[in-house]
């Protein structure tokens, strides 16, 4: 049995590692295009915004260390990435740490805060995450903090953790 419990270590972890978290805006987002990342790597992201998933950035002395974005199926399933989510279902996507601020611990930093609000403002479940078949960092932290790989399709690998469970053994299939 796995439970992931919104506590306030949890709800701080990007805090407590001594960056800020404020929420994604357009206009953060247009500060970040062509230096940090690419205009093909921020059209995802504001997407996302438009589709009113949140989203939030790391900062660190006023300086972009990383953002993540947790999409959540509210009342049906919902499709995002390529993925289907169901109701009680939440994915942490976009997960991304500036080249600079890697090896810091900020990854799953994000991972353990984002799992947090979820479990507490969203009643989640269960998370669903992917990642590329060559992000071994990724792989590594998604399995640190208690996801298994479920799966592949193409060159994205698919990971499951229920957060909140009653039963024992083996998640219900959907």
């Amino acid at each position: 049995m796995y439970q992931a419990v919104a506590t306030s270590a949890g709800a701080r972890a990007v805090q407590d590692l001594g960056f800020t978290l404020v929420s994604a805006t357009p206009e953060l987002l247009s500060g970040i295009e062509g230096s940090v990342r690419q205009p093909h790597q921020v059209d995802p992201l504001r997407a996302l915004l438009r589709r009113g998933v949140p989203g939030w950035f790391a900062l660190k002395d006023g300086a972009f260390a990383g953002h993540a974005f947790l999409a959540f199926a509210r009342h049906e399933r919902e499709r995002f990435g390529g993925v289907w989510l169901y109701p009680g279902e939440m994915a942490i996507t976009q997960l991304f740490v500036a080249p600079a601020f890697r090896g810091g611990g900020l990854g799953g930093a994000l991972h353990v805060q984002l799992v947090a609000n979820a479990v507490r403002d969203y009643a989640s479940t269960t998370n669903i995450a992917w990642t590329a078949d060559y992000n071994i960092a990724s792989q590594r932290m998604l399995a640190r903090h208690g996801c298994t790989r479920i799966g592949t399709i193409d060159r994205w690998l698919f990971w499951h953790r229920p957060l909140l469970s009653t039963y024992r053994g083996q998640p219900p299939r959907r």
